[in-house]
């Protein structure tokens, strides 16, 4: 659970930059406020998105750990690849997997 004081991961979208840990300052109804690089930053309460990205700042996303982000980002990677086989795979097939998943 995220608290003020609490270390956070911070991933950027643009690969052209590394995650970092940092520390919330403050939350509010809609935004975490984090410690910045130079001022602060904030993130949308409802989906963890940076709330001041522009031209200038790329996308960031909060996590509450690294290892959280791991397994967010391997579990995307599962779906992406499952997705990619849906178009070939036969209803029949397709019925079979979602009664395995249930």
């Amino acid at each position: 659970m995220i608290k003020v004081g609490s270390r956070v991961y911070i991933v950027p979208e643009d690969t052209r930059y590394k995650p970092y840990y940092t520390e919330v300052v403050s939350i509010g109804k809609k935004y975490i406020h984090v410690k910045g690089s130079i001022s602060e930053s904030k993130f949308n309460i409802s989906n963890h998105y940076s709330a001041d990205y522009n031209d200038w700042n790329p996308r960031l996303m909060l996590y509450e750990s690294e290892r959280d982000y791991q397994i967010i980002d391997e579990r995307r990677k599962l779906i992406s690849k499952i997705e990619n086989k849906l178009p070939n795979t036969s209803l029949e097939k397709l019925e079979q997997i979602y009664k395995l998943i249930l």
